[in-house]
């Protein structure tokens, strides 16, 4: 679907809020809006090494930084609210509906997981499952009290509700939304164990986080990196010497949450490649992410969802689109249709395949470690006390 025909269609959605008009450029993002924050403005020179072709993906998820304007929007416009309705509405999705005010649609798809406001009441019928049964009973009338991301840099969204009834007063359930691409998933948690999830996942498939009900809920291991926020000039790589793909791979390694598309839009905005323009860059973008505005980007097929106005690199055919606020875009982006490469279907299939055994194996090796870890431990500290 082309741009134009896709903002004709949101545009005259009913209850969709107003979005500017597209300005008469082709595509240049210098001329879209006006008055936009310094990170929107297309720097003067974007060097030689930054124009060649895109190299980025991961188009069809929420990055870090969409995912927090659209906690940001959501917790701004819903908290406090009554629950009004909750139920699961496919194998993947819930909606939270909060009578007129409005309704949240949270995705655990494979393709394009996230937080989604939407734009108007969508009647669907539930969905029949065991986790359906307990979420939309304990969540149906309660209160939304806040919205976190309890790991800084990782793409999980804490909801806290409040029971809504008597004798349950001060009491706290969590609906925890984990954006992870094809391991995506959900869980309410009530003091802190797993009380229903969306998919569980025994231990054979997952030795060292299973997800089931009664298991305490755990973050996901560790990545290596900082996340934005903590990011400083001595924790960024050397960006001079290197080509493109060498410094958007090394940005990505380096950042926690940071997509190969956002680390390109960091480059192409620090034209003189240095750390700290990069850093302040960086800032930039995190206090951008504030649910106001959010634009689309198309490109090779390709659409990317993004909280503050993207760059076009010389010499590449993309196309950008304004939205306020954030959910208007990231409805649009929601709409669009990813489009396979030619013949990557086969080849990712079986790519897929070989890494999920080579996970597999790789877990039941650790798992078999940590437990020899624990015995080893539990055997010294006999030792030590048999000769005390």
């Amino acid at each position: 679907m082309s741009f134009p025909s896709l903002f004709k269609i949101m545009s005259s959605t009913p209850g969709m809020p107003s979005f500017p008009k597209r300005a008469n450029s082709k595509g240049r993002t210098s001329r879209l809006l006006k008055g936009v924050p310094v990170l929107s403005r297309r720097p003067e020179r974007i060097p030689h090494f930054l124009t060649s072709a895109p190299v980025y993906s991961n188009s069809d998820s929420m990055d870090y930084f969409s995912l927090t304007a659209a906690c940001r929007e959501t917790g701004d416009r819903f908290t406090g609210r009554k629950i009004r309705g909750a139920a699961q509405v496919s194998a993947e999705e819930v909606i939270l509906s909060f009578g007129r005010e409005g309704e949240i649609l949270l995705s655990a798809a494979p393709a394009r997981p996230g937080l989604f406001l939407l734009p108007e009441k969508i009647s669907r019928e539930p969905f029949p499952s065991p986790f359906n049964e307990i979420f939309s009973s304990r969540i149906r009338g309660a209160a939304l009290v806040s919205l976190s991301m309890p790991d800084a840099g990782e793409r999980i969204v804490f909801l806290h509700f409040q029971p809504g009834w008597p004798g349950r007063a001060g009491e706290e359930i969590i609906l925890a939304l984990e954006v992870m691409g094809r391991r995506s998933n959900m869980a309410l948690v009530e003091k802190g164990r797993i009380l229903a999830p969306l998919r569980p996942v025994p231990a054979e498939k997952s030795p060292r986080r299973p997800f089931l009900p009664g298991l305490t809920w755990k973050l996901p291991p560790p990545r290596p990196g900082k996340p934005p926020e903590q990011i400083m000039v001595q924790d960024l790589p050397e960006l001079h010497g290197r080509s493109r793909p060498e410094l958007i791979e090394a940005l990505a390694r380096e950042i926690k949450g940071l997509s190969p598309f956002t680390a390109n839009q960091i480059l192409l905005r620090a034209s003189d490649g240095e750390a700290t323009s990069i850093l302040q860059i960086l800032r930039e973008a995190l206090d951008a992410a504030d649910g106001s505005r959010g634009w689309l980007y198309a490109s090779g097929g390709k659409t990317w969802l993004c909280p503050f106005q993207p760059l076009i690199p010389e010499g590449e055919r993309g196309e950008v689109q304004p939205f306020q606020p954030f959910s208007a875009a990231s409805w649009a982006w929601l709409q669009t249709d990813t489009v396979p490469e030619a013949g990557g279907n086969e080849r990712d299939g079986q790519l897929l395949a070989d890494l999920e055994q080579e996970e597999s194996r790789l877990e039941k090796t650790l798992s078999f470690l940590v437990t020899e870890e624990e015995r080893c431990a539990t055997h010294d500290e006999l030792r030590t006390k048999g000769q005390a």
